[in-house]
């Protein structure tokens, strides 16, 4: 017969009934205990994360006083099993642990302290309870052969504890400092597994290191295989810059130490998977040298890290390359990860802008909206266009930039129009307040008029209803009213049909002009939008609230009869007309009254709206197409930055001795603040050169130039103002510090930029390229991106 298998299915169960426990360990004694891999039912029930003490009571007696002891064929005891479950007690190892005996706890596992240490219940306050005197002589015991770890001491066992915590620790350390450099029978100490354990803290290795203050030997002690704790540390997952360098301040001999294969702790490191860059980073400063070390294999660390894809990167390589010694699969490696990175960055920053995309057109959409606003209609035009050359991906400005392609080629077809009459007298009083198009002292009005094929019209709405694929859909045209249509756009329409709408707006268009001369003066009429709109009673859309429209002028052009539908019609707020009428009737009316569409309560209506606008600014004289473009680009990827320190400035006598006083001062200042045997950058020379020449320009642009230098190759002491020469070489554009550096000195340049003459400006991005953007191996473009990205807090 086999082992018990009634026992182990309850023993295994999310639910343990005590009283069917007890019930199957009397019905099943003298079965045999343990399985084909020597399992017992206690193995189950001491790993099942539903154990109880009452459980545990219940199921001991089915075998020995030594059950909770017995080991599988994998070397693990039941209570190994419950020391490592989450749900471990207290009240649980006591029930173990009084079941075993106080002689067979103290033969097998050296202490009921050593059990405790080893549990995942081993908290500051379960640990605090072993002060009585009874345990005290059990603290610095041994654990004998069999128990957990041979040789090991409680605090050796709780420093490989995977639920060990800072004041657990604290409490362990006080009970036994004496055993801080007691090892076991590897030879490996407490340091050893508390730097190999995944839940070891700077902190409680620092507060580990405090108490090894007297027995400094422990820091760099070496286990059986020659490992010192850094070793143990930089094989560990999760191997941090933190935990390195407080390890190798208290230790900075264990960095150089090398195992029996030669290998020190930076070889292992190089080799971790899991280990963090800044840890590699923390050693490698500690201990510059080790990368020059060959293991026994002749490999050098850097030979390890260019096989760890995880943790290898390209600067980090050369880093660790640049202290070792020649490799020529090093050196493959970092071509290799040198064109990755570049392709990376080129990724990183078309994700980055794809990200952002929405960004970017709400700025150029901003831009041209508040341009038609103030009536410099042919600017608007321009920055949607532009804006909808730079967001393609945004629909709003692709649906600009498409509809300004259909209807920029002139098309000399034309559509025949009937005669325009008043359909609705208006005043300047019944423009919207918020609204300012210079209607240049036309007669305001609604006209009245018709296309001459109602056929062709009726088509057209046919055309436009086999264009509209799924569904018609519910957009959201921000024009001076926020409100929702179902619309198609023209832009939509398949050929012959796009072919008439051109023409008809065409035709549209310039009748618009005669009707509203004095709101084009002149100029020809542009679209500054077309699509077709749906209004259906049985579907949601059945009617559109009062509103405004972005245009200086609107058309309507109803494309189906009004006996297809009951209601619908042009509402006019300030004359309270409701115009309407049948196929081809069009009505063209000044874009800043109100007006709406009338609910339609049977049948559908469908209409064309143009939208239409002089290609003219209002200040004629103006032209502000560059400096529009200008401000869009800047929007799109410049950074909001601070007011620059210095800012161009006319060279009057004023400005000239202004900036003079900032040359002095900065010149002066350098002198005073130099650390001793620093060398003068040659910047200062030239800046004082052009200070003695009295000459503006030059001053400007050196006194840029040796900030430059000062902020990248010098650093301040924290507790003092000497300028000291820096170690760090700000090339790696992932690298905080440079970052911290090279970004700022950008927006700096950038704004310097601004109002200076031709030649400085061109001085000035000399400085950017050949001190910012070289210095991290970009290209111009890419790095002003890459500084606006950081800049920004990306």
């Amino acid at each position: 017969m086999g082992a018990p298998r009634a026992l182990m299915g309850l023993c295994r169960g999310p639910t343990l009934d005590t009283q069917l426990l007890k019930a199957a360990v009397a019905a099943e004694q003298g079965l045999p205990l343990h399985n084909s891999v020597g399992l017992t039912a206690l193995h189950c029930l001491c790993e099942n994360e539903a154990v109880t003490a009452a459980a545990l009571e219940a199921v001991l007696p089915c075998g020995p006083r030594d059950l909770a002891l017995a080991r599988d064929r994998c070397a693990t005891s039941p209570l190994d099993l419950l020391c490592r479950n989450g749900a471990v007690s207290v009240a649980m190892l006591e029930v173990v642990l009084a079941w075993c005996g106080p002689e067979l706890v103290e033969d097998r596992c050296g202490s009921a302290l050593h059990v405790l240490c080893a549990a995942r219940c081993a908290t500051a306050a379960a640990l605090e309870e072993f002060r009585s005197p009874e345990y005290f002589k059990a603290l610095c015991t041994r654990a004998p052969k069999g128990a957990f770890v041979a040789g090991a001491t409680p605090l050796r066992t709780f420093c490989e504890n995977e639920a060990a915590s800072l004041d657990a620790l604290e409490v362990v350390l006080n009970f036994t400092p004496s055993s801080i450099d007691e090892v076991d029978d590897a030879g490996a100490g407490p340091l050893h597994y508390l730097c190999a354990n995944a839940a070891t803290t700077p902190e409680m290795l620092r507060r580990f290191l405090a108490h090894c203050k007297s027995i400094p030997s422990a820091i760099e002690a070496v286990d059986e295989d020659g490992w010192t704790p850094l070793h143990y540390l930089c094989r560990r997952p999760g191997a941090s810059a933190a935990l390195v360098r407080a390890l190798v301040a208290a230790g900075p001999g264990a960095a150089a130490a090398v195992d029996d294969e030669g290998m020190a702790p930076l070889h292992y490191l190089c080799w971790n998977e899991r280990a963090e860059p800044g840890a590699v980073l923390a050693l490698l400063d500690a201990a510059p040298d080790v990368a020059a070390l060959r293991d026994a294999e002749g490999a050098t660390p850097a030979r390890y890290l260019a096989k760890t894809p995880s943790l290898c990167s390209f600067d980090l390589l050369k880093r660790v390359a640049a202290r070792g010694v020649g490799d020529a699969k090093v050196d493959a490696r970092l071509v290799e990860l040198k064109d990755a990175a570049a392709a990376a960055r080129v990724a990183e920053l078309r994700d980055r802008v794809a990200a952002t995309a929405d960004a970017h057109a709400a700025a150029w959409r901003a831009l041209a909206k508040q341009q038609l606003d103030r009536g410099e209609c042919a600017e608007c035009l321009r920055l949607f266009a532009e804006g909808a050359a730079r967001c393609p991906g945004n629909f709003a400005l692709a649906h600009r930039g498409a509809t300004f392609a259909l209807f920029a080629e002139q098309t000399a077809d034309r559509v025949a129009l009937g005669p325009f009459a008043v359909a609705a007298a208006l005043g300047e009083g019944d423009v919207a307040p918020d609204r300012s198009p210079d209607y240049g002292g036309d007669a305001l009005a609604v006209y009245r008029g018709a296309v001459a094929d109602a056929g062709a019209c009726r088509r057209l709405g046919d055309a436009v209803e086999a264009a509209a694929t799924a569904a018609w859909l519910e957009r959201r045209r921000a024009g001076a009213t926020d409100h929702a249509v179902y619309d198609v756009p023209a832009t939509d329409l398949p050929e012959p049909a796009r072919g008439y709408v051109r023409a008809l707006v065409a035709s549209l268009a310039a009748r618009a002009t005669l009707l509203f001369p004095g709101t084009f003066a002149g100029a020809p009429a542009r679209v500054l939008d077309c699509f077709f709109v749906r209004y259906d009673a049985e579907r949601c859309f059945a009617e559109m609230r009062d509103h405004v429209d972005e245009s200086a002028v609107s058309v309507s052009l109803a494309l189906n009869d009004a006996g297809d539908y009951d209601g619908g019609g042009l509402h006019v707020a300030a004359a309270g007309n409701v115009l309407n009428g049948p196929a081809g009737s069009v009505f063209c009316f000044p874009g800043a009254i109100t007006h709406g569409g009338v609910a339609v309560t049977r049948g559908t209506r469908r209409i064309l709206s143009l939208f239409l606008v002089p290609d003219a600014n209002r200040l004629a004289a103006q032209l502000l197409a560059v400096a529009l473009l200008a401000a869009g680009a800047r929007a799109l990827v410049a950074p909001q930055r601070a007011a620059p320190r210095f800012v161009a400035l006319r060279a009057s006598a004023a400005a000239t001795a202004e900036l003079r006083e900032r040359v002095r001062g900065l010149l002066d200042g350098l002198a005073g603040n130099l650390a001793d045997g620093a060398a003068m950058p040659e910047s200062a020379a030239r800046l004082e050169a052009a200070y003695g020449a009295d000459a503006y320009d030059a001053m400007y642009v050196g006194l840029l130039e040796c900030f430059m230098d000062l902020k990248i190759d010098f650093d301040m002491g924290d507790d003092d103002d000497v300028l000291r020469p820096t170690a760090h070489a700000c090339t790696d554009p992932a690298d905080a510090v440079t970052r911290a550096k090279l970004a700022p000195l950008y927006a700096q340049a950038m704004g310097m930029i601004d109002g200076s003459e031709p030649q400085v400006k061109l001085d000035i991005w000399r400085l950017v390229v050949d001190k910012l953007a070289a210095r991290v191996d970009m290209e111009n473009q890419e790095f002003g991106a890459w500084a606006a990205g950081v800049l920004q807090g990306g």
